[in-house]
């Protein structure tokens, strides 16, 4: 589950948006199939339950916010919670559609629009059939109070959902390293660290590639063997290092593994591979 999470998040932001809107309408075409309730909505009343909906969706992408280690399983939790919320919102909407298709035809027969962009609007204008609906029948301070009260509330939940999903973007963005380009994170965080190489580590050692492998990072050191001051054994040393607070390990966090290669500099015969996991970093 954790991999798929990963996968999930580390989706570009088109990408993503495409995957949210396609469990949203799977949510409303379950709804539309399964919900045969007999409830009618007035035209206010659909609006607000939109904005609730759209409000209480975006209430379930906050668990991204608050996962701190990504290799445990507030990550995969995160995941099961934002696509139930998803779905949780398009059964909801159906619902909505379906009451309100009530209220205008006294069936369902235009529930479906509901799902489709500008051709919704009808729902949201058409004049129902319910006697609620009728200003005759209702209350001065209904219509010309609590209605554009109902009418404010739901702009309001609609406008602050997009910005905290604007937050939630940027902060996932941040803490993966994730760019625009559609690269994968590991790519993404490769082509931000090789900037600086090659990178002088001692007087025998240089750091000289960081690439991209499956879902992790390569990293690649030159030695110049034939130097004083080449230690050979000295794996459980860089394991040590590598492991410790400010190493490789560090990359745990957004579900990255790292690979070490250290390679003799004078004919690149590789001396030592390493591989950088919280299962060797926690055999320490």
């Amino acid at each position: 589950m954790r991999q798929i999470a990963l996968s999930y998040i580390s989706q570009p932001e088109q990408v993503l948006q495409l995957m949210s809107v396609g469990i949203v309408v799977a949510g409303f075409l379950v709804s539309l199939a399964t919900w045969h309730g007999e409830m009618r909505l007035r035209r206010v009343l659909y609006i607000l339950g939109l904005g609730g909906t759209s409000a209480a969706a975006t209430l379930g992408q906050m668990g991204w916010l608050v996962v701190e280690d990504w290799n445990g399983p507030g990550l995969s939790i995160a995941f099961l919670v934002s696509v139930t919320s998803y779905l949780a919102a398009g059964y909801l909407s159906g619902i909505l559609s379906i009451a309100r298709s009530r209220d205008i035809k006294e069936d369902r027969s235009v529930a479906w629009l509901g799902i489709v962009p500008f051709a919704n609007l009808y729902l949201f204008f058409a004049a129902g059939q319910n006697a609620s609906a009728m200003p005759s029948r209702r209350p001065a301070w209904q219509r010309f109070l609590a209605d554009p009260l109902l009418i404010l509330l739901s702009l309001i939940l609609f406008a602050v959902p997009n910005a905290v999903a604007t937050m939630i973007e940027r902060d996932v963005a941040t803490r993966t390293g994730f760019a625009d380009s559609g690269g994968s994170l590991a790519e993404e965080i490769a082509h931000g660290l090789s900037a600086d190489l090659p990178m002088r580590i001692d007087e025998i050692t240089q750091l000289v590639e960081i690439s991209a492998r499956d879902q992790g990072l390569m990293y690649v050191y030159e030695v110049e063997t034939d130097r004083a001051g080449f230690v050979e054994g000295f794996e459980r040393n860089l394991l040590e290092l590598f492991c410790g607070d400010g190493g490789l390990s560090d990359f745990f966090t957004f579900g990255l593994e790292v690979d070490v290669v250290y390679r003799r500099a004078s004919d690149g015969a590789r001396l030592l591979d390493l591989a950088i996991t919280p299962q060797t970093c926690a055999g320490l």
